[in-house]
């Protein structure tokens, strides 16, 4: 079989490793088949199902293009359909859609409910199955096939940030029993690539060895970011870390 003859299906096409993919995909001469959710531009989200299609025309392949939504069942099936009916068959998966942005991905556990995490299940890990299953028998019976499953949240761009480090950092201990160790320190991020950005990490701890050996380990931190890279996150995060061990 020629590469003109194979076929390749890449879902989360519309931008990142999934537009990349095909475009690498489509220099060896493969025919491509592509699913993806975004028809129309998005502020901050570059990429669209048809910048891809666009590109991939420039290299001359002509691809499927399926507006598919991974976490409804009916779209998943449609992928399957829509592929075989115009190709015949698949011999590369390359399961690379995923559920990995928005509020959802900050929610504390608490607070998440029932429908996020079905959505992020029926994309990441449902979603990826039911495809494998949809081409196994066109894989089989073209000689064998290839899946790919690569779930890094191809939907975000790479933050790219440079920062200077101002860090101020105080110790005070003693080695009368029980042994006791005091740390405090402040670490100031001004960004130099992003005018304006701050971030600040104060830690403050203690660790008493009561026996010797065994030590126990209280510390306090609190970071604050005036602009995370996600503007669903939260700018601060105060949490608190305890620890018992022996040393030996």
């Amino acid at each position: 079989m020629t590469g003109e003859e194979r076929v390749a299906v890449v879902t989360g096409a519309s931008r990142g490793i999934g537009k990349q993919t095909c475009l690498r995909l489509a220099r060896q001469g493969m025919q491509l088949a592509l699913a993806a959710r975004t028809e129309e531009p998005r502020s901050g989200t570059p990429g669209t199902l048809g910048e891809t299609v666009a590109a991939l025309r420039e290299l001359g392949c002509e691809p499927l293009a399926i507006r598919a939504d991974l976490s409804a069942a009916d779209d998943v099936d449609r992928v399957v359909s829509e592929t075989l009916a115009r190709f015949g068959g698949v011999d590369v998966l390359v399961n690379n859609a995923a559920y990995t942005v928005g509020r959802t991905l900050f929610t504390h556990v608490p607070d998440l409910t029932r429908e996020q995490w079905e959505k992020h299940f029926a994309v990441n890990v449902t979603a990826p199955l039911m495809l494998i299953q949809g081409f196994w028998n066109s894989m089989r019976a073209r000689g064998g096939g290839v899946v790919v499953n690569d779930e890094r949240g191809v939907d975000v761009e790479p933050v790219r940030n440079v920062e200077a480090l101002v860090l101020f950092q105080s110790s005070f201990f003693t080695y009368d029993r029980p042994k006791t160790n005091l740390d405090f320190n402040i670490q100031y991020y001004p960004s130099l690539s992003n005018a304006g950005r701050q971030r600040v990490q104060l830690d403050a701890g203690v660790k008493r060895e009561f026996f010797k050996d065994l030590f126990v380990a209280l510390t306090v931190y609190h970071t604050y970011d005036n602009r995370p890279p996600n503007p669903a996150a939260d700018t601060n995060d105060v949490g608190v870390v305890s620890s018992i061990g022996w040393t030996y």
